[in-house]
C-alpha cells in the first residue's frame, strides 16, 4: 500500500478536497481503500445542466361536448430526469465538513423546480458556505423558478448566496439574510422584486442587487439597507422601476456603485474611494429636487459616470458630483450621444471653475466624447495636477461587449470619430492621448 493510503481519514479528507470535484470522484477507482473516501470531499460541488435538452411537449385528446380537444403537457427529457438523479446521488453521498460551494447552471426551461428544491434541501442540509443558482427552470414555460422556503437552520453557513433570475419573495429575501448571521456576500440578479425591501445584516460585506424589477410599474417603492460592515454595494434598478434607495450607516464602505437617480446616502463615507454612477435615461426628465446628492467623500480617489451627457443641466450635476471629492485622483466619463438636451451648447454652459487640485487622469469613452473639445480645455484650466487625458472614440453599445474587437477593427464610425479628435487634439494639446 502506497504511503498516502496509510494516512488517517481525516487528512485524506482534506488531500480529496484539495481537487475538483471530478477529480475527487475519481479517486474512488485507485483501490478499496479509496472506494467512499471521496464523499469526505468538502469542495467545490459544479454542476452544469447546460447539455440537458428541452422538455418534450406531449398533447392528449379527449371528448369535450362531442368536440375532440387537444391538451399539450410538457414533460422532461429522459436525459434531464438522469442528470437531476445523478446529481440527487452525489449530494446524497457527500458526508464530509461544511459543504462549501454549491453551483448549479441550468439553461432556461430545462430542469423542473421540485428537482432544484431538493438539492437545495440537501445542500443546506450539509450546512453549505457558497450557494449559486443561475438560470434555473421554471416549472412551464413563462414562469419563474421560486426560491423555496427553508428552515434557518439551513442557512446559519452560509456565507455567499447568488441567485440569478430567481423568483425569491421580499419576506423570504429577508428571512434568509436574517437568519445566515454568517453571510458575507448576497447577489440578487435580474430576478422579480416589486414590493419596498428592508435588509439588516451585521455580517454583510458585500451587496448586489441588479436589474432586479422584471415586471413594469409605476409605483415607487423604497429600499432600505442597513449593514454596519458593508465594504461595496452595487444597485442597479430596471430603467423605469423607479425605486428611492436609503443606504444607512455604513461607515466601512469602500466602493459604491449604482444606476438610482434617487439615492440618499449616510453621512459617514470617510472610507469610500471608488465611486460609479450610471446615469438611467429618465434621468434628464426627472424630479431634479429628488436627485442623488452627496455627502463630502474625502478619501475618494476614482469616479466613474456612465451614459452621461456633459452639457447643459447635465453638467452643473457633473460639477457638483466633483465638488463633493477634494481628493479625486482618477475621473473616467462614458459620454453618450443618445439623450438630446435643450440648448446642449457648450456657449451657454456656464462654467464652474472649481479647483481639482488632485486629479490626474482623466478619460473620456464613447462617440459623444468626440463631438466637442471643450471638456478637455475645462479639465486643464481647473486642474493642475493633470498629466494624462485619454480618449476612446469605441461606441457604448459595443464596449465590453464580444463584438468590441470586431468593431474597432472594422468601424467607419470608429475610424471617423478617431480621426476627427486627433485632428481636433493634435498639435493644441500635448498631454491628450487617443485610444
Amino acid at each position: 500500500m502506497d504511503r498516502i493510503s496509510e494516512l488517517p481519514d481525516d487528512l485524506i479528507a482534506i488531500i480529496i478536497s484539495c481537487l475538483t470535484r471530478k477529480e475527487a470522484t475519481t479517486t474512488s477507482l485507485i483501490s478499496k481503500r479509496w472506494r467512499d473516501l471521496w464523499k469526505l470531499y468538502s469542495g467545490c460541488f459544479d454542476f452544469d445542466g447546460s447539455h440537458v435538452p428541452k422538455p418534450k411537449l406531449i398533447f392528449s385528446k379527449s371528448l369535450f361536448i362531442g368536440q375532440m380537444t387537444y391538451a399539450g403537457t410538457y414533460v422532461p427529457h429522459e436525459e434531464t430526469v438522469k442528470f437531476a438523479n445523478w446529481v440527487n446521488r452525489v449530494l446524497r453521498s457527500y458526508k464530509g465538513a461544511p459543504m462549501k460551494r454549491l453551483r448549479v447552471f441550468l439553461k432556461p426551461n430545462r430542469v423542473p423546480g421540485h428537482y432544484i428544491d431538493e438539492w437545495i434541501q440537501l445542500a443546506t442540509s450539509k450546512s453549505v458556505q457558497c450557494l449559486e443558482l443561475k438560470y434555473p427552470w421554471l416549472e412551464s414555460p413563462g414562469q419563474p423558478y421560486i426560491f423555496p422556503s427553508i428552515s434557518h437552520f439551513g442557512f446559519l453557513s452560509l456565507k455567499t448566496l447568488y441567485l440569478k433570475r430567481v423568483l425569491i419573495s421580499v419576506e423570504r429575501l429577508e428571512y434568509v439574510i436574517t437568519h445566515s448571521r454568517n453571510l458575507e456576500e448576497l447577489n440578487i440578479t435580474k430576478t422579480s422584486i416589486m414590493q419596498s425591501l428592508k435588509l439588516y445584516s451585521l455580517s454583510l460585506k458585500h451587496l448586489t442587487l441588479y436589474k432586479w424589477a422584471e415586471s413594469e410599474s409605476e409605483s415607487e417603492t423604497n429600499v432600505h439597507v442597513f449593514a454596519l460592515n458593508l465594504l461595496s454595494f452595487a444597485f442597479y434598478p430596471r430603467e423605469y422601476h423607479r425605486k428611492n434607495l436609503f443606504l444607512m450607516d455604513s461607515p466601512k464602505i469602500t466602493c459604491i456603485k449604482t444606476m438610482c437617480p434617487w439615492c440618499h446616502f449616510p453621512n459617514n463615507l470617510s472610507q469610500l474611494h471608488e465611486f460609479v454612477f450610471e446615469m438611467p435615461s429618465y434621468f434628464y426628465s426627472c424630479d431634479q429636487s429628488r436627485s442623488v446628492t452627496l455627502p463630502e467623500l474625502p478619501n475618494l480617489k476614482k469616479f466613474t459616470m456612465k451614459q452621461c451627457a456633459i452639457a447643459d443641466y447635465c453638467f452643473s450635476r457633473f460639477v457638483a458630483f466633483l465638488k463633493a471629492a477634494p481628493l479625486l485622483e482618477n475621473l473616467t466619463i462614458e459620454v453618450s450621444e443618445d439623450i438630446e438636451l435643450t440648448e446642449a451648447k457648450w456657449n451657454n454652459v456656464e462654467y464652474d471653475h472649481h479647483r481639482y487640485n488632485k486629479l490626474k487622469t482623466v478619460t473620456l469613452i464613447g462617440h459623444g466624447a468626440t463631438k466637442d473639445v471643450e471638456i478637455i480645455r475645462y479639465f486643464l484650466s481647473c486642474a493642475p495636477l493633470l498629466d494624462k487625458i485619454t480618449i476612446d472614440p469605441c461606441h457604448l453599445f459595443f464596449l465590453g461587449s464580444s463584438e468590441e474587437n470586431s468593431y474597432r477593427e472594422s468601424s467607419e464610425l470608429y475610424f471617423a470619430d478617431r480621426k476627427r479628435i486627433i485632428g481636433l487634439t493634435s498639435g493644441v494639446f500635448h498631454n491628450v492621448t487617443v485610444v
